[in-house]
């Protein structure tokens, strides 16, 4: 199956400083009646979360907002994105809720704060 790319008309490169990684916990811990705790790894899957911010004009404002809503079906499918670390193209989902905000606005141009999964 094929995903949708970022758009091309969009910046590819987040606002400087602004971009976050962490990895997902994958990972279930019980306590038995004695003892200390069990770990277990949930999953094989590795998922890393991520949070930045995009800087937009108000256009790119829209069709990144029409993208999301239209090719993404308001942000439930995955899409492909360069790592901005890496340069490797990678399978992204935006994080349910909320996957993206507006975060501030100026007379020429809006800053948009996401929050992203990166897929294995």
């Amino acid at each position: 199956m094929a995903f949708p790319a970022w758009p091309a008309e969009l910046p590819c490169q987040p606002e400087q400083g602004s971009w976050t990684e962490a990895p997902n916990t994958n990972s279930a811990s019980f306590a038995p009646d004695v003892g200390p705790t069990i770990d277990r790894r949930r999953s094989t899957m590795f998922t890393l979360a991520n949070t930045c911010s995009f800087v937009f004009t108000r256009a790119e404002y829209c069709t990144f907002r029409d993208w999301y809503r239209d090719d993404l079906k308001s942000g439930t499918l995955a899409f492909t994105f360069a790592h901005p670390m890496t340069g490797e193209l990678s399978r992204w989902k935006f994080d349910p809720k909320p996957g993206w905000s507006l975060a501030g606005m100026t007379n020429r141009k809006v800053r948009v704060a996401v929050q992203l999964r990166q897929m294995p």
